[in-house]
């Protein structure tokens, strides 16, 4: 008989991911943290009585930090990210990344707002023990040899279970403050609340012609998303459709509400099987027969290239709206990834 350790194990194991996969997603991962992770510098001109740390390592601080000292910090974290981009020391970067990301999250988090943004630091955190690097990188020109096809699998169904349970709080909590009493509706006065603050959503016009039943639908159906999602992360086949439908969630909030959860979406990526989108990712393998110390050079100058030229891009252009670019393109793969299920089946029943 298996012992339950064992039942554990091979559930923990069992999942699709490969390699390429992965390393795909950490290209996407490192170039939407480069474009749309916000800046801390602009912190530095607010007056030390703003600072209301929550409780943690930064209580410690009794005083903004310099402009310069913020700007070397954000120089070192898209360095960090830079390297973790083109794969140079891969596991090293994705735990420098996660540490970095965190103290930027914490220290603006230290001015009394705090936003669900935890999982932009946890991803690399995980994903740093998942072979991500084995792939499009420089650590794996360096190898000279072709990796593994299939990584651990465990790094994605601990992130998959760490979705569903922040969805679960998210949830309880609403049950608990009375979310889902028949006399309110909750979802509409959110609604309302920004439309008289002026932060409307793009289809604000359309919230005071939505029949009521609609808003308390809106609230349970809310609850009962964030609820579930915990139970669908057991397995893959109803966790990553549970996702899109998330994300379809994301989009309606984003054009009812101007929320935009961008810092979610993001994460969802990784669960998404990228090689098999166009051909030109099928070969994702390329091993350069090159020098170990032209490969390195190349590696640094791809980690300048990459956090100088994005540098360049946050400074030149407006990045604001590229969070709800991040939303919007989730649900449009979320639903090509249902209508990619759904084809074969009716190709099938046409037969």
């Amino acid at each position: 008989m298996t012992s339950p350790v064992s039942r554990f194990d091979r559930w923990a194991e069992s999942g699709p991911f490969v390699v390429a996969d992965l390393a795909v997603y950490r290209i996407i991962y490192a170039l939407g943290m480069l474009m749309i992770l916000p800046r801390v510098t602009p912190l530095s001109v607010l007056p030390d009585v703003f600072l209301s740390a929550p409780p943690g390592p930064f209580r410690l601080l009794h005083s903004v930090p310099s402009h310069s000292t913020l700007l070397v910090f954000e120089g070192v974290l898209m360095l960090a990210l830079g390297c973790l981009c083109v794969g140079l020391f891969t596991l090293a970067s994705s735990i420098a990344v996660a540490i970095l990301v965190t103290c930027a999250l914490g220290f603006g988090f230290s001015f009394g707002r705090i936003d669900h943004t935890v999982f932009l630091a946890v991803t690399p955190l995980i994903m740093a023990f998942s072979g991500w690097g084995g792939a499009l990188s420089v650590d794996a020109a360096l190898r000279g040899r072709r990796p593994r096809v299939s990584p651990p699998q465990w790094p994605m169904r601990l992130m998959a279970m760490a979705i569903g349970a922040a969805f679960f709080t998210a949830g309880l909590q609403k049950v608990q403050s009375g979310w889902l009493n028949i006399h309110t509706r909750a979802v509409e006065g959110y609604a309302l609340k920004r439309q008289i603050n002026l932060d409307r959503g793009w289809f604000w016009t359309l919230v005071d012609h939505i029949p009521t039943r609609f808003w308390e639908v809106a609230d349970w159906s809310t609850v009962a998303l964030e609820l579930s999602l915990v139970v669908f992360a057991l397995s893959w086949r109803t966790f990553r459709p549970a996702l899109v439908a998330v994300c379809i969630f994301h989009v309606s909030v984003l054009l009812m509400l101007n929320i935009s959860f961008w810092q979610n979406v993001l994460p969802y990526g990784l669960f998404v099987a990228w090689t098999a989108i166009p051909s030109v990712f099928r070969r994702t393998t390329v091993v350069l027969s090159v020098s170990r110390a032209r490969t390195y050079v190349g590696g640094a100058l791809g980690v300048i290239a990459v956090a100088g030229i994005t540098y360049g891009l946050r400074a030149a252009l407006d990045t604001h709206g590229l969070d709800g670019v991040v939303t919007v393109m989730g649900a449009v793969i979320g639903v090509g990834y249902l209508g990619s299920l759904l084809l074969p089946q009716a190709a099938e029943s046409q037969s």
